[in-house]
């Protein structure tokens, strides 16, 4: 069975490829619940100050926001709930949709027995695409799966 995740910051969906006509069937959604929050809703303080030794000046320091934090924690939520949703469902190809980004974050976050199953990759945020209008966009990657699950495994 082929399967898709599509992701942006703030839902991700998982579909199921079924059919001749390979259709999408949505089969779980992941939300978000701080995707629609500013940052100043999730901390209270500024960022700290450190002093510069190379210009002499004093400068914000913060390493990251604490809503790109937050997102990098759902995700991993996400990645490892795929896992048992997934074997439940005989995966045997998984393709990912995300902006830049996210993907490459996303990819590194999945468990290694998932990571072999992501046979194609979509650079495109279409999280937010009506289910009509994305079976079309992702005609061509699911028959590219389909394509490369009938070749067997890779060497």
């Amino acid at each position: 069975m082929i399967h898709v995740l599509t992701a942006d910051g703030s839902i991700a969906r998982l579909y199921e490829v079924s059919g001749e006509k390979r259709v999408l069937r949505e089969i779980a959604d992941f939300g978000n619940s701080i995707a629609a929050l500013h940052e100043r809703d999730l901390v209270s303080s500024r960022p700290g100050r450190s002093y510069n030794r190379t210009s002499g000046s004093r400068q914000t320091f913060e390493a990251s926001s604490e809503k790109q934090h937050l997102t990098h924690r759902w995700l991993a939520g996400v990645a490892q709930s795929l896992q048992p949703l997934l074997a439940s469902r005989d995966c045997q190809c998984l393709i990912l949709v995300a902006s830049p980004r996210l993907l490459s974050e996303f990819r590194a976050l999945l468990p290694k027995a998932l990571q072999k199953k992501v046979l194609v990759e979509y650079s495109r945020n279409l999280a937010g695409v009506p289910l009509t209008t994305l079976n079309v966009r992702l005609r061509p990657s699911v028959l590219a799966a389909v394509r490369l699950l009938a070749e067997g495994p890779m060497k």
